[in-house]
């Protein structure tokens, strides 16, 4: 095992044995507006706390740099969930989830929190956290969910999606874009191939009709894909613009 990956397996097994006592199981409300943000270097440890997460978690915030952020955590939430967390993050993919954060007085409060890696002149520095009020039939699934994976002890582990749809899911623009072009070269060109190979007339319509057939699918992928966050990213970018920090993204 390499020193990195010691490293690593080390933290991820401080970050599996952190267990804050005492818990009263009293929750906090938290306010519809509130905006609780946090940021942490690459080993977890807070760099910042907003005004709105001291106030909920009830430490200053002076109190709260230095301290890695699992200061935080509620024993209720299944070392499997920040285990999926870790992991999205630490391959540079953001994370999104409902968690149940502890308090200093034991009491808890539930956010819907986002969590992605932050990069300074293209240098991985560390990671940003927003977290919001979240829905509250969003709470009452996450809780069912934690109570299910905690019955099932260490062995619990998150769904996967399958190879499949991971695959498409994991595609970069780039490669969705050059998948439609590509199709529509070939949608064009086999037809073509066939007429100088003398396929019979019936073979190349059927080939062409199949293929234009195969093609509306692409591009409804490619559009709910792409074009569709692309516009929600803008329509929220607008509303930030304006103020409006209320919405997800």
């Amino acid at each position: 095992m390499s020193l990195a990956n010691l490293e690593s397996f080390k933290q991820n097994k401080k970050e599996d044995m952190r267990n804050n006592q005492p818990v009263t199981q009293k929750e906090r409300p938290l306010r519809a507006n509130a905006t609780l943000v946090s940021k942490t270097n690459t080993k977890g440890v807070i760099t910042y706390s907003s005004k709105d997460f001291s106030e909920i978690s009830e430490y200053l915030p002076e109190e709260m740099v230095g301290e890695p952020h699992n200061m935080i955590r509620h024993p209720d939430i299944p070392p499997a969930v920040y285990g999926d967390l870790w992991s999205r993050i630490k391959s540079g993919h953001p994370w999104r989830g409902i968690l149940k954060n502890r308090s200093r007085s034991g009491d808890h409060y539930w956010v819907e929190a986002h969590v992605a890696p932050q990069y300074r002149n293209g240098v991985h520095v560390g990671y940003i956290s927003v977290r919001r009020s979240p829905n509250r039939a969003e709470v009452d699934q996450a809780e069912k969910f934690f109570q299910e994976l905690n019955r099932q002890g260490k062995k619990a582990e998150l769904p996967q999606p399958s190879r499949f749809a991971a695959f498409f899911k994991g595609l970069s623009l780039k490669a969705r874009l050059i998948t439609l072009v590509a199709y529509a070269f070939l949608a064009c060109v086999v037809p073509l191939l066939g007429f100088f190979v003398g396929l019979a007339t019936e073979v190349r319509i059927y080939t062409s009709a199949a293929m234009g057939v195969l093609l509306f699918p692409l591009g409804l992928w490619l559009v709910q894909s792409i074009l569709k966050p692309i516009e929600k990213a803008h329509r929220s970018v607008r509303e930030m613009g304006m103020g409006d920090f209320s919405n997800t993204l």
